[in-house]
């Protein structure tokens, strides 16, 4: 959940983490949110422990009550746990709330002040969790491919969060800018994709004025490039393929599920709560139609019967008892804009 890379070891833990959860022999706190979720143990994957449980745990630390996080980990009395849990379901729908409301701000703002040659995103609203702000810059920069730094509120000292792009490195970028005032930053640390920092509130325009110039000596281009393994043919995409590659799993940082990227002509598509972008899509020059799904796509603009470039990953979607393919889309642009 903390993309730690999945090296040998790591892979190992996991995997055997996932077995102990299948036979219901793992923690009882992670069995029981899991439950709450719908999660069926005997099933239980990376992506569930990722996406579904993980960010309930990590919720709590978030909005200020990290200890529940703790307590779902260790606590072994059911009651107990499941009082735990309540609160933790809880605290994680007031952060989705506090997050839904923060990326409609930060994306608005985001798409009147991005100039079109923008190197670097920095953001700041006094309205702004500072729990929530590394989750925003996450979107932003998805949404726009560049370095994204999103800054909280506060009376003082407010705090900012950045995640960059592959071949920027957002900590050795925060030391250039400490080189041209030392008295910017009051702290800061991070690692290639990530970084974290607090500042004084009064600094902040300082502040960006200082990146832009760091950014612009760099003398760096920064092109949005996806990186993918390849096309697939219509026939490549089977039920049985796919099975082959989940039993490669467990996949993450450093081991990523196969990602692919080609063109696709959308057949149909509607909005399934205003956010999120069902599709059937149909391979250039193919005849197989595939469902598709677009994760938080708002303010994405496409039509029908045109052609785009997709970059997706093949998942088995398991519904009712059927079993289908679905392609999980993460970029969707228009044929010939994007570099892969």
């Amino acid at each position: 959940a903390d993309l730690v890379n999945l090296d040998f070891t790591n892979r190992t833990l996991i995997k055997y983490g996932l077995k102990l959860l299948s036979q219901r022999k793992g923690r009882p706190g992670i069995m029981m949110l899991a439950e709450r979720m719908g999660i069926d143990l005997e099933n239980i994957d990376e992506e569930d422990l990722s996406y579904k449980i993980a960010p309930k745990i990590n919720a709590a630390g978030r909005l200020n009550q990290i200890q529940l996080g703790i307590d779902c980990l260790i606590e072994q009395d059911p009651k107990k746990l499941s009082n735990i849990c309540d609160q933790l379901m809880s605290v994680n729908s007031k952060r989705q709330a506090l997050q839904a409301e923060m990326q409609s701000q930060a994306f608005d703002i985001a798409s009147r002040s991005v100039e079109e040659d923008a190197k670097i995103i920095v953001l700041q609203s006094d309205q702004w969790h500072e729990g929530i702000i590394g989750l925003i810059a996450s979107k932003i920069k998805e949404k726009y491919l560049l370095p994204t730094f999103i800054f909280s509120g506060g009376n003082h000292l407010i705090k900012g969060s950045g995640r960059s792009i592959q071949g920027f490195h957002l900590r050795d970028f925060l030391q250039e800018v400490s080189k041209q005032d030392k008295n910017l930053m009051k702290n800061f640390g991070g690692h290639a994709m990530a970084a974290g920092l607090t500042i004084e509130r009064n600094s902040f325009d300082d502040l960006k004025v200082s990146m832009l110039k760091v950014i612009d000596q760099w003398d760096l281009h920064i092109d949005p490039v996806i990186y993918h393994d390849g096309s697939l043919t219509d026939d490549d995409l089977t039920i049985e393929n796919l099975e082959l590659i989940n039993q490669l799993g467990p996949w993450g940082k450093g081991f990523e599920y196969p990602r692919f990227y080609q063109s696709f002509y959308i057949e149909s598509f509607s909005w399934v709560k205003d956010k999120h972008l069902k599709m059937t899509l149909r391979m250039a020059d193919a005849k197989k139609i595939f469902s598709a799904i677009f994760f938080n796509a708002k303010g994405v603009n496409i039509s029908q019967d045109n052609l785009y470039n997709i970059d997706y990953s093949p998942k088995i979607n398991e519904f009712n008892g059927q079993r289908n393919i679905q392609l999980n889309i993460f970029n969707l642009n228009e044929y010939g804009n994007y570099k892969s």
